[in-house]
């Protein structure tokens, strides 16, 4: 399939979306992390926004070739491990 979101193929976005995971591997909010977080904690704070957009790029890489039941839980799983990177920024 050729999708397209204001003129560029699903795919350009998707690889963007992994060029955008691949800073996040080298910026992040380590100014946020005091040295009592927990194991779980620092795992989200430290993986949690590079994975969101891992799972965006997924999401709309398998859009684009059709299969929309995995790009739809893809798309979910994106949401949720948003909220939950969120949540535990503002109350670490």
């Amino acid at each position: 399939m050729n999708t397209r979101f204001l003129g560029i193929p699903s795919v350009v976005w998707s690889m963007l979306a992994l060029v955008i995971a691949a800073i996040f591997v080298y910026v992040w909010p380590s100014d946020k992390v005091p040295g009592d977080t927990t194991s779980i904690r620092y795992l989200i704070l430290r993986w949690g926004h590079t994975l969101v957009w891992v799972l965006i790029a997924g999401f709309i890489f398998l859009r684009s070739v059709g299969a929309t039941s995995l790009a739809s839980l893809l798309g979910g799983l994106a949401g949720i491990t948003y909220l939950a990177f969120i949540a535990t920024l503002v109350f670490n």
